[in-house]
């Protein structure tokens, strides 16, 4: 992944102070599953149409063409290296000639020289490669990409303990799959991580295939990382923090290629977002993305691949770990999508094995976006909320009037309606929702938020129109405001595998992407 892009100041982790008392639709309960030592049998992937081929190289070309500086690169909307690189892999079955000559050179790794003349070769012999158990880290002591024996220790130090944060089976690890062996390339089956300049084209690291694909899904890696994060490539960060998230996050991407190395975009970046924080929780660096997750977006899907909304979706998966206060999940999720299933098939698997309904979780999701305090740990440094509608209802303004609002699949759409503090201890407040039918993923939720800061939650019931009434307590000594969060949770994709640029789930289309919802607030 890491393309360089402005960034927040890095903050150690700050508690909330308030304290926000919630009633779910139902309790969360959850069983983790086995970790699988041994693999599946290997599903083969799916070869790419020649048109998907030809953009795959064009977007992988564009990568190194002629960066003059950090800067010009950051400005280019495609500067996404491990999915443009995975892609690529994916389409070198396909091309053929010279295209085939280019896009091989260009998944060429470093100590390949004049063989990468797209990318980053090396163009001096490498220094001896420095391993550890699981890692062996290569460098070159001259020419731009030139690495200190120091930092090739701390790189080898922190991958090793990435990698056995993310892979290991004890106490406070995580139990993902290691990395596939790439047999004797690089000299043996250990990951190999090479050093070079890549800052210079504004580019934090990535991890990719080797151009000789085996025909499964299942897939070795190897990975880049900068030879030296200093700051003034990485907009001021420190380089130790840049070289920790870098390592959590790209690592991750080489235990995903173990999995499926075709899986949805979304889900494998906003996923190593999500595992940067689980490693380096007080670093922070993922903030600089809420902006682009479901609390700066809700109306945009959570399953679109777009230039940063990939990263922001780390908060689906922030929320499936948190509020089931098992990180075990997200590794069920995966191991789910070893095979057929695509990223939301692999969710909806896993919630169902836990007794969990796909559509109320996707709504409790919605809700908890709008919460304010520690709804989220963190949520104190994430954006404001962004809200569809907001109204005050008063004794001479006494409804919201007809709301209408269009929802694509996979997002949400929130309306707060406040109380003046001209209404009586009786008043009370009547939500009419009208919406899709219920088998179209239809959902809406209703907050209370009183004074004392308490909120309580639960959802309005529809009928299978997908239309209903809830009437709630509206006093404004005791009601600060009430919230209703309307909920297309539809993951129906059609036309799997057509969409060359992979923006949504299983490069597909949505089935149900435009339903219209009505809402209408007014005192009784």
């Amino acid at each position: 992944m890491y393309t360089y892009a402005p960034r927040v100041l890095l903050r150690s982790r700050t508690l909330a102070v308030l304290t926000v008392a919630v009633a779910l639709v139902a309790p969360l309960s959850v069983a983790g599953a086995a970790h699988a030592d041994k693999q599946p049998p290997q599903p083969l992937v799916q070869p790419m149409s020649k048109s998907a081929a030809a953009n795959a190289l064009s977007r992988a070309k564009a990568l190194w063409t002629n960066p003059t500086s950090a800067r010009e690169v950051t400005a280019r909307h495609d500067t996404d290296v491990t999915m443009v690189l995975r892609d690529l892999s994916r389409a070198l079955p396909t091309l053929t000639g010279d295209d085939h000559t280019t896009a091989a050179r260009i998944l060429a790794r470093p100590t390949d020289g004049a063989a990468d003349q797209y990318g980053d070769g090396y163009s001096v012999p490498e220094a001896t490669p420095v391993c550890g158990p699981d890692v062996c880290v290569h460098y070159v002591t001259s020419t731009a990409d030139a690495a200190t024996p120091a930092q090739v220790t701390l790189t080898l130090n922190t991958m090793e303990h990435v990698y056995t944060t993310e892979t290991g089976t004890g106490a406070g690890q995580m139990g993902f799959r290691k990395p596939l062996s790439d047999g004797s390339k690089g000299g043996d089956g250990r990951l190999d991580v090479y050093l070079a300049d890549v800052g210079a084209e504004g580019y934090y690291g990535y991890c990719s295939t080797d151009p000789t694909l085996a025909p499964g899904i299942h897939q070795s890696a190897y990975c880049v990382l900068d030879n030296d994060f200093r700051s003034g490539q990485f907009g001021g960060a420190l380089p130790v923090n840049s070289l920790d998230v870098t390592a959590a996050h790209e690592f991750f991407h080489a235990v995903q290629f173990s999995y499926d190395f075709t899986e949805d975009t979304w889900f494998m970046e906003g996923t190593a977002v999500w595992m940067e924080d689980q490693v380096y929780d007080s670093i922070n660096d993922y903030l600089q993305y809420a902006p682009f997750s479901a609390i700066g977006e809700p109306r945009v899907p959570v399953d679109y691949a777009g230039e940063f909304e990939r990263y922001g979706a780390f908060l689906f998966w922030k929320f499936l770990s948190e509020k089931t206060h098992d990180n075990n999940i997200i590794r069920d999720i995966w191991t789910a999508a070893d095979g057929s299933r695509f990223s939301t098939q692999a969710v909806r698997a896993v919630l169902a094995a836990r007794g969990l309904s796909w559509t109320t979780y996707f709504a409790n999701f919605g809700a908890w976006n709008t919460l304010p305090g520690n709804s989220y740990q963190e949520r104190a440094l994430y954006p404001a909320v962004k809200w569809w509608q907001q109204v005050t209802l008063t004794k001479s303004h006494r409804a919201s009037g007809l709301k209408t609002v269009t929802l694509r699949h996979l997002s949400n759409a929130s309306m707060r309606i406040f109380p003046s503090k001209g209404l009586t201890s009786r008043a009370k407040l009547r939500i009419t929702v009208n919406g899709p039918g219920l088998t179209l993923g239809t959902a809406a939720t209703i907050q209370v938020r009183r004074g004392n800061g308490k909120v309580e939650i639960w959802k309005i019931n529809l009928n299978s129109a997908g239309n209903g009434t809830a009437t709630v307590a509206f006093p404004p000594k005791q009601v600060r405001a009430v919230a209703v969060v309307l909920t297309n949770s539809s993951p129906t994709m059609t036309s799997c595998g057509t969409d060359p640029n992979y923006v949504y789930s299983c490069a597909g289309r949505a089935v149900y992407d435009s339903d219209k919802f009505t809402i209408r607030a007014n005192l009784l």
